[in-house]
């Protein structure tokens, strides 16, 4: 069996999600609060780009090794943990581990398994927070004045005009001879450096734009046509 799961990341998976090793995958989530990972938090400790941590998550979600699971302190992210019926086999294949795995098996991978009695009434409320934040609800600093909170807007929605369009990120690109970074969407666009990194990303997974690495190290955006 294991050789097949060889032959299908082999072959379906792209080369750097291969490097990342089953092991190193699993000690980050040993390491990991409450023995659960996101794919984003995968790539910021083993160093690698996101997109190749969530081919390997998924890989090994496939293969059995691990499970999706949603946590309401993060809602809104897949989160992976080991799968439980795996762990006295991964125990064999990785004997120096075991200890760790009898950790995990004391706690409960599911939607509620993390949480305590008392949090359990707050359920509701931490999941309001969590719209209204994303929706942009303005916080009610004066709760004693229901009749004041009424008269004011309900919703205060997010614009997206700071958001620079896919045509526009490209007219960009086209002024600079094709080529474009983080560092020049973050000025042209007047958005935070991450926010520039992460659109930039998308476009290259979209297959708009090649990454490569410049001489000086710097991650630079070719538009695959050029």
């Amino acid at each position: 069996m294991s050789k097949f799961w060889n032959w299908v990341e082999r072959n379906f998976y792209s080369k750097e999600s291969n490097n990342i090793t089953e092991r190193s995958v699993i000690e980050c989530i040993l390491n990991a609060p409450k023995f659960r990972i996101s794919a984003k938090e995968l790539a910021e400790y083993l160093g690698v780009f996101t997109k190749h941590a969530k081919q390997k998550l998924s890989f090994l979600k496939m293969k059995g090794v691990l499970n999706n699971n949603t946590f309401l302190d993060n809602f809104w992210e897949n989160n992976y943990v080991i799968n439980k019926k795996m762990l006295p086999k991964l125990s064999e294949k990785y004997p120096d581990l075991a200890h760790y795995f009898q950790k995990i098996d004391k706690h409960t991978h599911s939607f509620l398994g993390n949480l305590k009695d008392h949090d359990l009434a707050g359920i509701g409320e931490r999941l309001g927070d969590k719209i209204k934040t994303l929706l942009g609800v303005p916080e009610n600093k004066n709760p004693n004045n229901q009749r004041q909170q009424i008269d004011k807007p309900v919703f205060n929605r997010p614009t997206n005009t700071l958001i620079p369009s896919d045509s526009q990120i490209i007219q960009w690109a086209l002024e600079n001879q094709g080529v474009i970074t983080a560092t020049l969407l973050c000025v042209k666009a007047n958005i935070p450096i991450e926010n520039a990194r992460e659109i930039l990303e998308k476009l290259h997974i979209k297959q708009v734009f090649d990454m490569e690495v410049n001489d000086k190290g710097v991650i630079v955006y070719k538009l695959q046509e050029m």
